[in-house]
């Protein structure tokens, strides 16, 4: 699994070893991940908002919608949002191009949060098979696909709006953002 979390501390692991990628330095952060939870239970994602997207490197109407992020991460600038993107492996198999590319679509498009390329058992297994009372047959694995997680770290919302929908996924954040608020 490899994992790329661009922000104040940058990390890249590949296979466990220390790497570095352009001109950010890369540390490893965690190296066992078989399923959605292993995700949600990151320290980094504790008391946060989640928005995931889970996208794919030769999804256009995926990376089409990274577009639409700047705006949005701009109107939630909080410390209480972490944007989770989470990559499906390319044909079910792990292959150095699509973790080349995987690399260099993250940096050109500035997807700023936590970045998972997951294995196929992650993503079917750890992801799809939980969850598939959730879907229709017909978009049970269809892509880009988008989810909310509240702060106690609960799937609340696993059809929320893509970024492209501006105003109705800000509303929905923001409502997430006041829960529990005194």
């Amino acid at each position: 699994m490899l994992v790329l979390s661009i922000k104040l501390s940058s990390c890249f692991c590949h296979h466990g070893k220390l790497l570095l990628f352009g001109s950010f330095a890369y540390r490893p952060v965690y190296y066992s991940i078989s399923s959605i939870d292993d995700i949600l239970i990151l320290d980094e994602l504790k008391s946060k908002v989640v928005y995931v997207d889970i996208w794919g490197t030769h999804c256009g109407p995926c990376i089409k919608e990274f577009a639409n992020l700047h705006e949005l991460k701009t109107r939630l600038k909080t410390d209480s949002v972490v944007f989770l993107y989470l990559c499906n492996p390319y044909k079910l198999k792990w292959d150095k191009k699509n973790a080349k590319l995987w690399k260099e679509l993250i940096l050109e498009h500035d997807l700023a949060g936590i970045n998972i390329l997951m294995s196929a058992e992650c993503y079917m297994d750890g992801f799809y098979e939980k969850y598939k009372d959730k879907f229709s047959p017909q978009t049970m694995y269809a892509i880009p696909r988008y989810f909310l997680v509240n702060k106690d770290g609960e799937i609340v919302n696993f059809s929320a709006p893509r970024p492209s929908s501006k105003e109705e996924l800000y509303s929905a954040m923001q409502a997430l953002l006041e829960e529990n608020c005194p």
